[in-house]
């Protein structure tokens, strides 16, 4: 969600993060960096070694299975992200939070928003410190004010998981919440580097890998199975610790992290049906090409858009039951950049 960079998170089956490896899978007209006809696995090493688990990259496979834990109570709409259940506090108070792999800091609405359905009443908890430092984040889209502070955190699903983290009360806002997304707060899932106000202030998965041991990787499945049509809504699942392997299929492919900041990678190649565009490498990564598990959208320079709507305009079928082309380009150019439903 963070809004300093190009996100590069539209149709990922797979989101594998981080810590040691990322993972994305595209599955569409479009493919990033491979041809394959076969569904692409593109995990990102963030370090060299790894203590306690060792992936082979021949296989993609782990050598051995570690203590892990695996949530499948995420959620998400077109447009919206994908969010799961958190207990606050003491006694808890159970909010659903975006999970965002573009920022750093845990945050939670703290006060009334005609946008949302609840907030975090602080002063509830016996549990909640504030340390009356203000923060403020700014996104692509929104940015919240607010104070910070530590308090109990408990995934909803996975009781036997409790830390005690930094969380940001968000006490003022704009254009951050979304009416009816489900969600009333957001995990930063990103390198300390990028938290506000300054790197001091430890993300929820640094914390959590102190404070429980776990191995230092957690990876998302988005896209899953559909779990409400009515509204579009799918789910998904949060593996801490480790790769579930069997939520997908085929070998991983690695590429670094470029910059422990976001999880910045390099594009080298972008194809249409099969075809690259043929642009130079440093077009693709103007200024930077960051993964976003934040946004649903496949943000681009203005050439590449240039391009890849063009390549569109020369595959897009258009019927009597489809929007025409012209007008479904017009519509999102220069505004969403691209967002394409092929159905």
């Amino acid at each position: 969600m963070e809004a300093l960079g190009i996100a590069a998170a539209l149709l990922p089956n797979w989101f594998l993060k981080a810590r040691w490896s990322i993972l994305l899978v595209f599955s569409s007209l479009l493919n990033i960096i491979s041809s394959h006809q076969s569904i692409i696995h593109v995990p990102l090493i963030r370090t060299t070694t790894i203590n306690k688990l060792q992936i082979f990259p021949e296989t993609g496979r782990s050598q051995q299975t570690p203590y892990f834990m695996s949530s499948r109570d995420l959620h998400g709409q077109p447009g919206q992200g994908y969010y799961i259940e958190f207990s606050i506090g003491k006694p808890p108070q159970k909010m659903n939070i975006l999970i965002d792999t573009g920022s750093s800091n845990f945050a939670i609405a703290a006060t009334p928003n005609d946008l949302i359905t609840k907030y975090f009443h602080k002063e509830e908890s016996s549990t909640y410190k504030s340390s009356s430092t203000e923060v403020e984040v700014s996104y692509t889209q929104g940015f919240w004010k607010g104070s910070l502070g530590t308090d109990l955190v408990t995934l909803a699903d996975l009781t036997n998981l409790t830390v005690t983290a930094n969380i940001a009360c968000i006490t003022e806002s704009k254009n951050f919440f979304i009416n009816g997304s489900g969600w009333q707060g957001i995990l930063g899932l990103a390198y300390p580097a990028i938290a506000r106000p300054d790197s001091s202030v430890q993300p929820f998965f640094d914390i959590l890998v102190q404070q429980t041991g776990i191995p230092n990787l957690f990876s998302i499945q988005l896209c899953g199975s559909v779990t409400n049509r009515e509204h579009l809504e799918t789910g998904g699942t949060l593996v801490l610790g480790n790769i579930d392997e069997s939520m997908y299929q085929g070998p991983m492919y690695f590429t670094p992290i470029q910059k422990e900041r976001y999880y910045e990678v390099l594009i080298t190649d972008l194809q249409i049906d099969g075809v690259s565009l043929g642009l130079d490498c440093k077009e693709y990564n103007f200024d930077k090409t960051i993964v976003d598990s934040g946004t649903t959208n496949l943000r681009l320079p203005n050439t590449v858009f240039q391009a890849v709507v063009s390549e569109l305009k020369q595959r897009v079928v258009v019927s009597e039951t489809v929007v025409s082309i012209k007008k479904f380009f017009t519509f999102y150019y220069r505004t969403w950049l691209l967002c394409l439903l092929l159905l």
